[in-house]
């Protein structure tokens, strides 16, 4: 996942002094071949290890780090093209 910050919040979590990091709970998902794209809610947030993945996942390379971040879909705000 990459998240692009300004420069001061960027120094502060490098010297460890910004310890949270605040978002709006919604994902845009785009369309690699339409470039469409949906404004979706999250719901819920789940944290666990590559090894609690359901197994059709687990060798998937997308999904390569240690652990893993869920996250429940709910409605669906806008499709923009």
């Amino acid at each position: 996942m990459r998240l692009y910050i300004k420069d001061e919040y960027f120094e502060a979590i490098r010297n460890g002094k910004k310890k949270i990091e605040y978002r709006e709970a919604h994902i845009t998902f785009a369309n690699e071949k339409t470039k469409e794209l949906l404004e979706v809610e999250i719901t819920d947030v789940k944290f666990m290890c590559r090894s609690q993945l359901p197994k059709e996942l687990k060798n998937k390379p997308f999904l390569q780090e240690d652990f893993i971040v869920s996250f429940e879909l709910g409605e669906v705000y806008g499709v923009r093209k």
